[in-house]
């Protein structure tokens, strides 16, 4: 697959989209020149509820609620108890931390976005309360994949 940024005219159409809530924000190297913006903007678009954005309006669900709402976008909250580190990608688990249980995945590949901001995920979520969106997918178990720290939310 081939990721770029695409300009027709004047207009941004990445940021349009963002800005518009008809994309959510998905970075990956070395496509990253425009994330603050892309940050910002959908910031703004969750706060209006435009878009996809309207579905957090709905409310979140609860980490256990995730495995009925798998392909879906989601706020899911709950409580981290555990992290597993893995050769490629950091596991933050839910519950009781069992195979089935909700989980987040960060890959190492998107650490930095993670370190710039001063979190190192690995010891800094464990015990915490939080809210994460993105969509649930089933991979031995609902999951979300967070591939930056706007997708977390530490709520105490």
């Amino acid at each position: 697959r081939l990721l770029c940024y695409v300009f027709v005219d004047n207009i941004f159409v990445n940021a349009k989209l963002i800005e518009e809530g008809l994309a959510f924000l998905y970075t990956s190297p070395p496509n990253v020149k425009y994330v603050d913006k892309f940050i910002l903007l959908q910031k703004k678009a969750r706060e209006e509820e435009r878009g996809i954005w309207k579905i957090y309006a709905q409310g979140s669900i609860s980490d256990k609620e995730a495995k009925n709402h798998i392909g879906e976008l989601a706020e899911v909250v709950g409580r981290i108890t555990k992290v597993k580190e893995k050769e490629k990608l950091l596991i933050l688990e839910f519950g009781q931390a069992k195979k089935e249980d909700f989980k987040v995945v960060i890959f190492k590949t998107d650490l930095k976005y993670f370190l710039a901001k001063k979190i190192n995920p690995s010891t800094y979520y464990i015990g915490k309360k939080v809210k994460v969106y993105g969509k649930i997918r089933y991979y031995f178990g609902p999951e979300i994949i967070l591939r930056h720290p706007s997708q977390i939310e530490v709520l105490e």
